[in-house]
């Protein structure tokens, strides 16, 4: 079972929709990779949940029901090494 992690917000529209609610969703968890070469992620004890390039950006938008939240990375390959260190518990 998955839970969906996003931010919301709301604001009024302008002009004639000046009634209506404007309603933004958001990743609540962005990766950036400012390395030089791609990087894995997925969740502890899971299986890879994508990859992110040198540069790039990726969203973790749904993640395993369980209180514990922990993110960890991997180089691409065979047999990589999956490091939890780097990045710690998610919490909130």
């Amino acid at each position: 079972m998955e839970e969906i992690h996003v931010g919301l917000s709301w604001a009024e529209a302008l002009g004639k929709y000046k009634l209506t609610k404007v309603i933004t969703l958001n990743p609540r968890f962005v990766l950036v990779n400012h390395m030089n070469t791609d990087i894995t992620f997925r969740e502890h004890g899971g299986a890879a949940r994508g990859s992110v390039a040198p540069g790039e950006k990726s969203f973790m938008h749904f993640m395993r029901t369980s209180d514990e939240k922990l993110l960890t990375l991997a180089y691409p390959g065979l047999n990589a090494r999956w490091y939890a260190e780097c990045c710690g518990q998610m919490s909130w």
